[in-house]
């Protein structure tokens, strides 16, 4: 799976994964502490997938009763 803000070149690339309740936000390779600081204060928990250097971040939406079986972030 490919990094979104590796590949946009973005700080941060937010989205929903399709079927799923989960909030996904992909930080760039080698993004600083402080976005990761930032995004753990919003409510997201860190997740990080080793492949390619992703890391991203994932909390379920809210309002939703669904459980999730992947969390990212």
């Amino acid at each position: 799976m490919a990094n979104l803000a590796d590949e946009y070149g973005t700080d941060v690339e937010i989205y929903i994964k399709a079927l799923t309740t989960t909030i996904h936000a992909d930080t760039p390779t080698g993004a600083p502490a402080q976005l990761h600081d930032l995004l753990e204060q919003l409510g997201l928990e860190r997740h990080e997938y080793p492949t390619g250097g992703r890391s991203t971040s994932g909390t379920p939406c809210p309002n939703t009763s669904m459980p999730t079986s992947r969390s990212a972030w």
